[in-house]
């Protein structure tokens, strides 16, 4: 890290400032907290995991090793909203801390105003559409970015022990993609970048790289392992649902799962995919339309610094050091997995971190030219000042300002079952409901009626051979006409509804009696 005197200040500015900005930001209301972050671990603590069916739906599968931490904050805090927000957004600074501590590494040691430039190529970074939006939310991709970027660190560290640096690096690595397996592409560059950069000799390399990998797989298997396990001991399948056409769970239909909107649709997108959300909003990587031009730039940035190398142009290649360039390695591999794997911004969040890290890698051999040097500060500011200004940032669903979340549900008789009649993300409901009471998924992303998969033949089942009350709930401005589908296709009818008061949702959300509609005989 850097040994500068005032080393400890650059820290304090950064959790200052994300403290300051999550204080003021409204609290999460985002699809996936109501969908699954929220049920997820209490679903597991409760045991209602294993009597509900799928309530949210595909993610119900995912693995809770976060949530539960993170659920048990919030049910600590959610008197304190202010005060959660600030501890939510704690990954998010940190993270960006030790993306500020590579930028560091790319900047020459004796560069005037080191710190001024690594601190603002670093804020282009953290001002991105990818993070900046998720601070103090459910989505915890900060949280495992800051595990890849303390494996960073250990992989650009020019200490000695370079096996142990590996071993290090890849036990972060591991923790990321253990925590969460959309993680799993970062890893593998970080992989790719150790064996690439060609600073010490083959054995050696592949010693840390064996190192990087074995500590890895263990870590990342120490976290997920027993999760994996229990879904293909229950499910045949321990990602379930996800590639599915390769387990065969009979659990859910043979595919992938996976989400295909998003990708590139030949090879010329592909090659320039951050230009297509650079310089007008679009839907092209995300649900929502988003515009950012960072990415465009720190592609074309370490693209040039990578030819620099391989091309062995003197004048940028001897300012090249091992930091910069395995950054620059690990940086383009990870972008081309995370095209290969998702093309869905919100997981670039990490990489967004570092696209100030590529400009300054790739400007460092002019950067040191002293005649050069004050031009290209002043128009690189200029031009990150433009790229924060134009940027068009998503709305995953705030309230308007810090609040805590308040549900009061409806009572309903201890022996009824709740049917989660559309596709709109109402789990987190069931957390107000006694355990004993099933929730069962009958249309989402994972059931449909009618669908011969054992998951939706077992939803049916409980649904038409329910002897107590049967109650459905349905949010008819998020999934409208859903939920009429899944009645018609049951024979049944509602039969008086009550309002869900959530501010989650605005009270979007209603609970109906259900019953046989008129002309329809129980099953």
């Amino acid at each position: 890290m850097t040994r500068d005197r005032h080393r400890w200040v650059w820290p304090l500015v950064i959790f200052t400032f994300f403290a300051i900005l999550a204080g003021r930001a409204g609290t999460d209301t985002d699809w996936d907290l109501r969908n699954y972050h929220l049920y997820n671990s209490h679903a597991l603590l409760t045991g209602r995991l294993w009597t509900d069916i799928a309530p949210a739906q595909l993610q119900t599968f995912l693995s809770p090793v976060l949530d539960i931490p993170i659920g048990a904050l919030r049910d600590r805090l959610n008197g304190s909203p202010v005060l959660l927000n600030i501890v939510l957004a704690m990954p998010h600074a940190l993270a960006v801390w030790l993306a500020f501590e590579l930028t560091l590494r790319a900047v020459a040691g004796g560069l005037p105003g080191r710190g001024l430039i690594a601190c603002f190529a670093t804020l282009f970074g953290a001002t991105g559409v990818a993070g900046l939006p998720v601070l103090a939310t459910a989505q915890d991709d900060m949280i495992t970015a800051s595990c890849a970027l303390g494996g960073l660190l250990f992989l650009t560290s020019d200490r000695g022990r370079p096996v142990v640096s590996a071993a290090c690096a890849g036990l972060l690595f591991g923790c990321a993609a253990g925590l969460k397996l959309t993680a799993v592409p970062y890893s593998v560059a970080g992989a790719v970048a150790l064996l690439v950069v060609p600073d010490r000799s083959s054995a050696s390399r592949l010693s840390c790289l064996a190192a990087y990998v074995l500590a890895g797989l263990l870590t990342g298997l120490l976290l997920v392992g027993p999760w994996c396990a229990m879904l293909f001991h229950r499910y045949d399948n321990p990602i379930l649902p996800y590639m599915n056409q390769w387990f065969r769970s009979p659990f859910v239909d043979p595919l992938p799962f996976t989400d295909e909107r998003f990708k590139p649709r030949d090879l010329v997108e592909a090659l320039a995919y951050p230009g297509f959300w650079a310089f007008r909003p679009t839907t092209l990587v995300s649900e929502l339309p988003v515009r950012d031009a960072r990415f465009a730039i720190a592609y074309v940035a370490s693209l040039v610094t990578l030819a620099c190398y391989l091309l062995r142009w003197r004048t940028c290649a001897s300012s090249l050091d091992r930091a910069g360039l395995l950054l620059s390695a690990f940086f383009t591999t990870a972008f081309a997995l995370w095209e290969l794997a998702f093309s869905i911004l919100r997981y670039l969040a990490l990489l967004e971190l570092l696209t100030g890290t590529m400009v300054l890698i790739a400007l460092r051999p002019l950067l040191e030219q002293r005649r050069l040097r004050m031009p290209l500060v002043i128009g690189c500011t200029l031009v990150g000042i433009v790229v924060m200004a134009t940027a068009v940032y998503p709305d995953w669903g705030r309230m308007a300002s810090p609040r805590p979340v308040a549900v009061r549900f409806p009572d309903i008789e201890p022996d009824s079952l709740v049917v989660l009649l559309d596709s709109a993300p109402v789990a987190y409901l069931a957390d107000w409901v006694p355990p004993s009471i099933p929730f069962v998924g009958a249309n989402n992303n994972l059931i449909k009626p009618g669908q011969q998969s054992l998951l939706s033949r077992q939803a049916e089942e409980m649904i038409r051979t329910h002897a107590g009350p049967l109650y459905g709930l349905e949010a008819p401005s998020e999934a409208p006409g859903i939920a009429d589908q899944t009645l018609a296709y049951y024979g049944l009818a509602r039969k008086g509804c009550s309002q869900v008061v959530s501010n989650l949702d605005n009270d979007a959300i209603r609970l109906c009696r259900l019953t046989t509609a008129p002309g329809n005989s129980p099953s």
